[in-house]
């Protein structure tokens, strides 16, 4: 038998180097440090992959099915029947559209923001300048090309990413503009009130591209009531989806007839009441939707202390189709390519920045756009959907700080002051 040594007996160096090494807090805290963030790299959270998009499902997916059979069966499918009547009555109501406002259903949030300029301002005549943001979907940009607007790319601000009102001022001074496209910056309501002061100095009109902004508000009212026209987006990476399709546009009632005068632009431009069923559907729940999201995104708040999120527009509320933050000092390719490790999908909306890319003699040179440029560099998108638990996102969370914590001690790079005390 063998028996245990009492510490008297254990040799000298052999005791002091173990207390030394294994006992000794800093030392144990950096292995276990470590281990965590070994073990953190190696599996993923979840158990699953995680898109960055994740689409909303049907509350209803048997009526759903049973109304579109009924539909199909009747040949009723085309606009102006029982369902899109419905959801344009849902959607009016819900974005406290008075009447002096009419709400158009579209087959896509594009042909809803074409709509708008057609009929606010018409298509281009020769020399005709666009303002609007270089930070969005090049849609925004290709519709106006697609008019015969030259595009003229303008800076935003560094918090909430939408049109900085200085910056569109310095754009609007050469007097040759005829209008300005605003765009709600991932489901964040542009500075109206500051926008419209700007443009309103000028005499152009400004027109919102609220693809994102559906269950969004600005100064205690819906997202819709800003400006003389808004076009929305239900893409299926929206917070509502037609079935992973369609839009809606608002205008002031007196401009709608303009859209079937001359060259009609509305005919094939509606929504089928295929798509309006689904919609529908999605709708009716609008406020719990907004609410999850909202609920994820408070998760990721959490990562304030690490990177720099998209700033909520101040009296307004976000409709939170996307969550993105900047990485500053870090390489976010790296951390996008290590979230995907992890099976964490992640996007950088928007890169290309729009003034970087070829508009074959359509734009003006993009200028000094600082901001966009900056953003546009670090900025990285998670997962967001009101698919999405509570405990998905917190994982999502834990797995980001590690990441990032990862990033920082491992590279070579300039460490931001926010991250210094968690890296160390």
């Amino acid at each position: 038998m063998v028996c245990a040594r009492s510490p008297d007996e254990v040799p000298r160096d052999v005791r002091s180097t173990t207390l030394a090494s294994l006992l000794t807090k800093r030392d144990v805290d950096a292995e276990l440090s470590d281990f965590i963030r070994t073990q953190a790299m190696e599996q993923a959270p979840l158990g699953k992959s995680v898109n960055v998009v994740q689409p909303p499902r049907p509350f209803r997916p048997d009526v759903v099915a049973a109304r579109q059979t009924i539909a199909l069966r009747s040949g009723a499918l085309k606009y102006g029947n029982r369902w899109t009547q419905r959801l344009t009555e849902q959607l009016s109501e819900r974005l406290e559209l008075g009447p002096d406002r009419m709400l158009l259903l579209t087959n896509s949030g594009t042909s809803a923001l074409r709509m708008a300029i057609v009929a606010t301002v018409g298509a281009a005549r020769p020399g005709d300048i666009a303002v609007l943001p270089s930070f969005s979907f090049a849609a925004t940009a290709e519709v106006l090309a697609q008019l015969g607007y030259r595009l003229r790319f303008c800076d935003i601000d560094s918090r909430g990413w939408t049109l900085d009102p200085a910056h569109l001022r310095q754009a609007l001074l050469p007097g040759d503009c005829k209008l300005v496209v605003g765009v709600d910056a991932l489901g964040n309501p542009m500075d109206y009130v500051a926008l419209q002061q700007v443009c309103a100095e000028f005499g152009v009109p400004l027109i919102a591209d609220s693809a994102p902004s559906l269950g969004a508000a600005y100064h205690g009212r819906p997202v819709g009531n800003q400006t003389a026209a808004h076009a929305f987006s239900m893409s299926f990476a929206k917070g509502v989806s037609a079935g992973g399709a369609g839009g809606c546009l608002i205008l002031d009632t007196d401009r709608v007839a303009g859209l079937s005068t001359g060259p009609n632009w509305w005919r094939s431009s509606q929504m089928t009441e295929l798509a309006a069923i689904v919609a529908l559907d999605l709708v009716e729940q609008l406020d719990v939707l907004v609410e999850r999201r909202r609920a994820v995104a408070e998760i990721y708040a959490s990562l304030e202390r690490l990177v720099q999120p998209q700033r909520i527009t101040t009296n307004a509320s976000h409709g939170w189709v996307h969550w993105a933050a900047c990485f500053p000092g870090m390489d976010r390719d790296r951390v996008a390519d290590d979230l995907a490790r992890l099976g964490i999908g992640t996007k950088p909306y928007y890169a290309p920045a729009l003034h970087r890319l070829d508009w074959e003699g359509m734009a003006e040179s993009g200028g000094d756009l600082t901001t966009t440029d900056r953003i546009c560099a670090d900025v990285l998108a998670l997962p967001m959907s009101s698919e999405m638990t509570v405990g998905e996102a917190e994982q999502i969370a834990l797995a980001v700080t590690r990441v990032v914590q990862k990033n920082v001690t491992d590279a070579n790079i300039m460490v931001p002051p926010q991250i210094q005390v968690i890296a160390t």
